[in-house]
């Protein structure tokens, strides 16, 4: 029996999307951002799936947005957080990909943000106790004024397995666990 265990990198595509995507793929592969009839009936396709998942989520299918991979997500969320929520802090661990290690770094070294990595224990672990520390911390965030610096907006937490870190460090509000806390 074969086994794959690389889901994070390339999952194998569900039956069902195989077959709600093999009429894009064989027949109706135009630009959906043209305007002749082939683009225009890929949109509304696009915008259809867009209002399904939006649905299924329960929020605007303006708040949807499809990139091309992990990699792109990855630079979406963390510089969206940056420049449209005003994050300044952000965390993360030495183990994560090197799509967030990378971005997150380049922010740092503008001075965007200020960059903490949290310690691991010997197996690898996030060191909660370390993570707790770092999210009381109250950094100066770079461009804010002194009398506004004890009390960033908001920290973005990017550590991998969040759902599992966030149960281990229960006393966290569950907000935390979302990635971004509002402090």
């Amino acid at each position: 029996m074969k086994v794959y265990f690389d889901n994070a990198a390339t999952t194998p595509m569900a039956p069902e999307v195989l077959e709600a995507m093999m009429p894009y793929l064989r027949e109706h592969h135009g630009n959906p951002s043209s305007t002749h009839q082939f683009g225009r009936k890929t949109k509304s396709a696009i915008e259809t799936a867009r209002k399904s998942i939006a649905k299924l989520l329960n929020c605007s299918p303006m708040e949807i947005c499809f990139t091309s991979g992990g990699t792109e997500a990855d630079n979406t969320a963390i510089r969206g957080a940056i420049n449209q929520l005003g994050v300044k802090h952000i965390i993360t661990a030495p183990t994560e990909h090197h799509a967030v290690l990378h971005t997150t770094e380049a922010c740092a070294d503008r001075g965007e943000v200020r960059l903490s990595m949290v310690r691991l224990d010997a197996k690898g672990h996030v060191d909660t106790d370390h993570l707790r520390e770092l999210l009381a911390t109250r950094c100066k965030p770079w461009g804010i004024s002194p009398s506004t610096w004890q009390k960033p907006r908001f920290i973005l937490w990017w550590v991998q397995h969040t759902n599992f870190t966030a149960r281990k460090v229960s006393d966290f509000s569950t907000s935390t666990a979302k990635c971004i806390w509002n402090r």
